[in-house]
């Protein structure tokens, strides 16, 4: 239907405007061609109608490249009804299967794959599983998020060596995992990278920490934080005693 039109306009307004009756009566018409749909379907995601949504994909609405920029709103936030969608794997399933993209970064440059890692935990690990089944992929960044300041990090770290991600991936920011895992004085990450075979030795050029090995990380945190001396010490000393 050509741009204009009377009735595709009072169609797309009642998407955006979340008036589900006048949709559904629009839909029922046999009017609307599938580029009609796909526009309401990014104006309805835009103000997080869900109901339209839902009726929308219903009559055939297609994910298209431009789909994920209607998420975040007016405010370049995603509303928390969206929000709530993307941590429910049947609607994120849902969504890969008409071709929504796994790899794409959303507002705060986050994959999809580190935003499902903040809700891996021992009991459910679904979100993420579905989201590599769809061709998500592993990248350095997924161990930043597993290592956060607050919390231990041990279960998301070996979680993502299990998966297959590689302990001496480096990242342009943080230069290896061990690197951040010593900066953040978590010991038991780094007996934990260390074991699956991370370099105790490594110097990677990072924003973060220039060249320095781990070691040197250790050295440079524990002159700037007096509280953390005591667990970098004992971290220097198991990187130090670590078979190279």
């Amino acid at each position: 239907m050509a741009p204009g039109d009377a009735f595709l306009d009072a169609f797309h307004d009642a998407c955006f405007e979340g008036n589900l009756p006048q949709t559904q009566a629009a839909l029922a018409s046999g009017r609307l061609n599938p580029p009609d749909l796909d526009e309401a379907l990014n104006l309805a995601s835009g103000e997080a109608h869900a109901d339209i949504v839902s009726a929308l994909f219903a009559a055939g609405a297609r994910i298209t490249p431009d789909s994920a920029s209607f998420l975040t709103g007016k405010s370049g936030h995603q509303h928390p009804t969206i929000v709530r969608f993307l941590k429910d794997p049947a609607c994120v399933r849902e969504l890969l299967s008409r071709g929504a993209d796994p790899n794409r970064c959303g507002p705060r440059g986050v994959t999809p794959l580190a935003g499902a890692l903040e809700y891996v935990s021992e009991d459910d690990t679904s979100l993420f599983e579905l989201l590599l089944e769809y061709g998500a992929k592993l990248e350095a960044s997924l161990f930043v998020e597993a290592m956060r300041p607050r919390g231990e990090g041990v279960f998301k770290t070996r979680f993502l060596l299990g998966k297959g991600l590689d302990p001496n991936i480096t990242s342009a920011e943080w230069g290896t995992p061990l690197h951040r895992a010593v900066y953040l004085a978590k010991g038991r990450v780094v007996e934990l990278l260390l074991e699956a075979g991370a370099d105790p030795t490594a110097r990677v050029e990072c924003r973060q920490f220039g060249d320095r090995s781990p070691v040197g990380v250790a050295e440079a945190r524990g002159q700037r934080d007096p509280a953390l001396q005591v667990p970098l010490q004992n971290i220097i000393e198991l990187l130090r005693s670590h078979p190279r």
